[in-house]
C-alpha cells in the first residue's frame, strides 16, 4: 500500500471533522483513502496490482482513540487479478489493525481470517 499524506495528489482525507471532546482531539473523525496496491515498497520499482481503498472512523473515547475501518484490497493485476480482500475491525494500537476479513475472487469463493497490518516504512514522495 503508497498512501500519500499530503500535496496535490493526496490519498487520505478527513471528510468528517474531529468533534474535539477533551484529550480526545480525534473522536469522531471520519476519513476515505484511495491508495495505490504495489508489489514492492518502492513506487518508481514495483508494479500497481491494485488499490487498498478505506472508510475509518475514531470511534473510541478512551486513550488511545480506537478506530473502526473497512477496508477492501482489490487486485486488479498480476497473480491475484479479479480477487478482493475485504476487512472490517478496530485499529486499537500503534502495532496496526486487527481485523476481520473476507476474500473470494477468481481462485476463491470465500475465505474467513484474520489479519494484524503493519508498516514496513515510509518513502517521502518526490517533491
Amino acid at each position: 500500500m503508497h498512501e500519500i499524506f499530503t500535496g496535490p495528489n493526496a490519498t487520505l482525507f478527513s471528510v468528517v471533522p474531529p468533534l474535539h471532546r477533551g484529550d480526545n482531539a480525534r473522536f469522531g473523525m471520519v476519513g476515505v483513502l484511495d491508495d495505490e496496491l504495489r508489489d514492492g515498497p518502492d513506487p518508481r520499482n514495483s508494479s500497481l496490482i491494485g488499490r487498498f481503498q478505506s472508510l475509518f472512523a475514531f470511534a473510541g473515547l478512551v486513550t488511545p482513540p480506537g478506530m473502526q475501518t473497512a477496508t477492501s484490497l482489490v487486485f486488479t493485476a498480476g497473480e491475484h487479478a479479479g480477487s478482493t480482500l475485504v476487512m472490517v475491525g478496530s485499529i486499537v494500537s500503534s502495532e496496526g489493525p486487527y481485523v476481520r476479513d473476507r476474500g473470494g475472487g477468481r481462485h476463491r469463493r470465500v475465505q474467513d481470517g484474520a489479519r494484524v497490518l503493519r508498516s514496513e516504512g515510509c518513502v517521502e514522495p518526490d517533491a
